[in-house]
């Protein structure tokens, strides 16, 4: 932005912060209830923190007034965690020559030490990601007093479905990427990260049963919900 003052600049991406807010994806966290230290104000989003980091490195662009052969763009788009039809794939269908990129910077790429394999500093560089698929399973039965168990209980067949579910072994393969990451880092460490990078994976992220809010504990209902989330290397 040519011309502009430092203070204009920071205004204008001050009010950019307000809108981004608004409508970044959103990362559920645990229960608050549960953290130990609260990492951020209450009234901000998770990922506020990568918004933030963009808008600091644009001001300091301009404050140290570093020369630059194209224009620097900020996107930001709120449905990344649901297949991005309608933020970055619209933008990329429908402005693509107005954009004109050269290169983009995402939270998909990141340097750690140790992540990857022990005592190795490494910088990953994504090349492709699961496909999104989320899942709900239902178990209707039929509601009742929580002293007089039978067995239509929709919380026990969901119970024994999401069991029988979890006991299946997931299928697994050597697929070129992973072969060509071991080969340049070696040894994966074993860690949840690499269990997800190198496996196909699946995790009940919800269970929704009962009646009333909060639900009766006397009362057995007849609908018990799950939403699961497999991911296919």
């Amino acid at each position: 932005m040519p011309g502009d003052e430092t203070g204009q600049l920071e205004a204008l991406l001050e009010r950019w912060q307000t809108s981004l807010d608004l409508h970044a994806k959103y990362s559920a966290l645990d229960d608050a209830r549960y953290w130990h230290v609260q990492p951020w104000p209450k009234h901000e989003r998770p990922q506020r923190w990568i918004i933030q980091l963009a808008r600091k490195r644009i001001i300091a662009l301009k404050r140290l007034a570093i020369p630059l052969d194209r224009d620097i763009l900020l996107m930001a788009s709120p449905d990344e965690e649901i297949g991005g039809e309608k933020g970055a794939k619209w933008m990329r269908t429908q402005h693509f020559a107005d954009l004109d990129p050269e290169y983009i910077l995402d939270e998909g790429g990141f340097g750690s030490r140790d992540l990857f394999t022990p005592g190795k500093l490494v910088f990953g560089i994504s090349v492709a990601e699961k496909k999104l698929l989320w899942l709900k399973v239902t178990a209707q039965g039929v509601a009742g007093h929580g002293s007089q168990p039978h067995d239509q209980n929709p919380n026990d067949r969901l119970t024994r479905a999401l069991t029988r579910l979890l006991s299946e072994p997931l299928p697994s393969s050597d697929f070129s990427v992973l072969t060509t990451l071991k080969s340049r880092v070696g040894p994966l460490a074993e860690n949840k990260f690499n269990n997800a990078i190198a496996h196909s994976t699946i995790s009940i992220t919800s269970l929704r049963s009962g009646v009333g809010d909060p639900p009766k504990a006397n009362v057995i209902p007849s609908i018990a919900e799950a939403t699961i989330a497999p991911s296919t290397t």
